[in-house]
């Protein structure tokens, strides 16, 4: 194929694609910021008050605004990943019949103004509306994802598309911290409804403006220039073969894609186990400590791991593409790497437990968990994209779903565990729980995971299957759900 000029000089420049890299980065932030916010407002929405803290309360405990137990706060935490991964499945087929726009709009939008609904749902329905608000929001970013890796390949070419998502889940990191650090203030000086409302206003503001400049595809945008559409429009169709391949789905069960699945399951109970339950031990551990240091403590870890993403990525490619190890560099360099993102955490979860009078000692171990915990995007992760280049956006949809199908368990597990107000001993069982999962599906990836090109990868359909009915059945099922 030949690049015209225009094109050329369009590749070397920055153009309206990335424009909407940086509303989808925006969007993404402001949606993860929406998601975890629960996390650190139920802290004031369902403390008990102490007899220290001055309000005569000597004949058993008074709660601030909800007298929710901790198992009751878990399913309430629980409740939006219950959505998420219910619309999630469907996300991508959805993106592709009605667009990445459409649905990055609706996630970002409904979820804040559900965010304004909040409080208000929570003094006239309590928890229940409060998990049905958290559901729908849940849903309404399920689809977001998916719809993300979408608009992507429809905007940047297959060599620049791995930065772009880089991005993404370092923007998602981001957008948790922010929140965490500024839900502690605002909760501290105007009260925990105006976190949610603070969340509605800047979702609106980024819905409009992306309603404005965003689009689907380069072919629809009202504001790319000519060049840089021809670009886009050239450097596309080089993807065009490979995503018309379609998965094979059966081909591809094997302990590798097992070790994935149990990788992912890992990471994602251990993170939301951190995510949802992190601020309401820091409370139970450490009750005299203002909300806002709460928000801070909690905060600085996902700094830790937005700023350890990228030197993580850039050492294990330099390992990979210089072959500093063997020929197996790929392979080796993963599960190293994985090592450090899983066995890593696993310590620090452990430690946890045994300084819990302290909090300065605790979020340094929660600072270490996290940076160390981003070594993962460059093991497992990054398995995807070695094993199988032509169907790693598939393959990892897929490995990821199926972890968020279990993560969803995570803050319930936790909450009875902990049923109402437990000794701290008890979260010793939570933090444990975690730091095995890690530490067993880290040596299964040891022993079974590996970053060679799959067969399959080139092999549309599996000769033993070539012309079975119910394999091409449910490939095609398959296909169009993930």
């Amino acid at each position: 194929m030949t690049i015209e000029a225009g094109s050329t000089v369009a590749s070397k420049c920055i153009g309206f694609r990335h424009v909407q890299a940086f509303l989808l980065f925006l969007g993404v932030a402001l949606a993860f910021g929406i998601r975890v916010n629960m996390s650190i407002a139920v802290v004031d929405m369902a403390t008990p008050l102490r007899p220290q803290e001055g309000n005569g309360a000597d004949d058993g405990e008074q709660y601030k605004t909800f007298d929710w137990s901790i198992s009751t706060q878990g399913i309430i935490l629980s409740s939006f990943i219950v959505g998420f991964v219910i619309s999630q499945a469907s996300g991508y087929f959805l993106a592709s019949k009605f667009g990445g726009k459409l649905l990055m709009t609706i996630g970002v939008a409904l979820s804040a103004a559900l965010s304004a609904f909040i409080p208000l749902g929570a003094y006239d329905g309590g928890w229940m509306l409060m998990c049905l608000c958290r559901g729908i929001q849940g849903l309404a970013q399920g689809a977001m994802i998916p719809a993300i890796h979408h608009l992507l390949e429809n905007w940047f070419p297959f060599e620049n598309r791995r930065l772009m998502e880089t991005l993404v889940i370092v923007c998602m990191q981001l957008g948790s911290a922010l929140q965490f650090l500024m839900a502690g203030f605002i909760i501290r000086h105007w009260g925990w409804e105006m976190t949610f409302f603070i969340n509605f206003i800047t979702g609106v503001i980024w819905s409009i403006f992306y309603v404005i400049f965003g689009s689907s595809t380069a072919e629809t945008s009202k504001y790319i220039s000519n060049d840089e559409k021809l670009y886009i429009r050239n450097c596309l169709l080089l993807d065009t073969e490979r995503k018309n391949l379609k998965m094979p789905w059966f081909a591809l069960w094997s302990l590798p894609f097992l070790s994935l699945i149990l990788a992912c399951c890992a990471q994602q109970w251990g993170l939301w186990t951190i995510m949802t339950m992190m601020p309401i031990y820091l409370n139970v551990a450490y009750y005299n400590t203002d909300i806002e240091l709460i928000g801070v403590v909690t905060a600085v870890p996902y700094f830790a791991m937005f700023l350890m993403v990228f030197p993580f990525r850039c050492i294990a490619d330099c390992i990979i593409n210089e072959k500093c190890m063997c020929k197996s560099s790929a392979t080796v360099t993963r599960k190293i790497f994985n090592t450090i993102g899983f066995i890593g955490p696993a310590i620090c979860l452990v430690a946890i437990s045994y300084v819990s009078t302290e909090i300065t000692l605790t979020g340094i171990l929660l600072i270490l968990f996290m940076a160390l915990n981003s070594a993962q995007y460059s093991g497992f992760m990054s398995s995807h994209e070695d094993m199988t280049p032509n169907f790693s956006n598939t393959l990892k949809r897929t490995t990821v779903g199926i972890a968020d199908v279990l993560a969803m368990f995570a803050p319930l597990t936790a909450g009875s565990m902990l049923e109402d107000q437990p000794d701290l001993s008890d979260w010793s069982f939570v933090f444990n729980l975690s730091a095995s999962l890690y530490i067993a599906c880290g040596i299964f990836y040891i022993i079974f995971g590996t970053s060679v090109r799959q067969k399959w990868n080139d092999d549309i359909v599996p000769p033993s299957f070539e012309h079975g009915k119910i394999y091409n059945v449910l490939c095609i099922f398959f296909n169009q759900t993930f």
